[in-house]
């Protein structure tokens, strides 16, 4: 047994591949590790590693986005209600789990894919002069990405965007794309995958 072993809860609604190896590399570091998500498939993950399954994203309608938003986020926050002193990695899928430090107290560390509400504001979903909208701003500079640890996003003009709630300083951008300069296309009868 392991004492005072780091725990991490990694938070995203969407768990594919890549983000299922990031919390298994976690795991062979020697981080106890607990993914909290929404989807129930068979993704391989590492012995030791626990997998919580919230309430699974329905992008069928923009009601049904938001209603399933909702409803991890809270299903979420009632999970850390009972692990209050876990770091946290929030991934902003579903783009409410932002929120999520308004109400626990866990140290946490941001991954950022979209940036809400802004993301909602260039689709058109909603107004700049929302009063949501606006609320949602002034916490994301004043609460949320203030007290983050670490803010990751995965390019140099998302980074660009972020500057408008927090330093250059903390935010660490890690691509993750394939290097082009390394992968590149072949022709079709060059391809050993595709030979005959």
């Amino acid at each position: 047994i392991v004492l005072n072993m780091k725990h991490i809860i990694f938070i995203n609604q969407s768990a594919g591949h890549l983000f299922v190896d990031i919390v298994c590399a976690f795991s062979k570091a020697g981080y106890k590790c607990t993914l909290l998500t929404g989807l129930d498939n068979e993704l391989p993950l590492e012995n030791g590693i626990e997998k919580v399954l919230l309430k699974k994203y329905d992008r069928t309608s923009l009601k049904n986005r938001l209603k399933t938003w909702f409803i991890f986020t809270w299903q979420a926050r009632q999970y850390l209600r009972k692990h209050k002193m876990e770091d946290l990695l929030i991934v902003s899928n579903p783009a409410f789990a932002t929120l999520l430090p308004l109400w626990v107290k866990n140290p946490y560390s941001l991954l950022i894919y979209d940036t809400y509400p802004d993301a909602l504001v260039s689709t058109g979903t909603l107004k700049d002069t929302n009063p949501f909208v606006k609320w949602w701003i002034k916490k994301n500079k004043h609460v949320i990405y203030k007290n983050a640890k670490v803010v990751y996003t995965l390019s140099e003009s998302m980074a660009k965007a972020l500057e408008q709630y927090t330093t250059r300083e903390k935010i660490e951008v890690i691509p993750n794309w394939a290097d082009t300069s390394f992968l590149k296309p072949i022709e079709h009868k060059d391809n050993p995958w595709l030979i005959d």
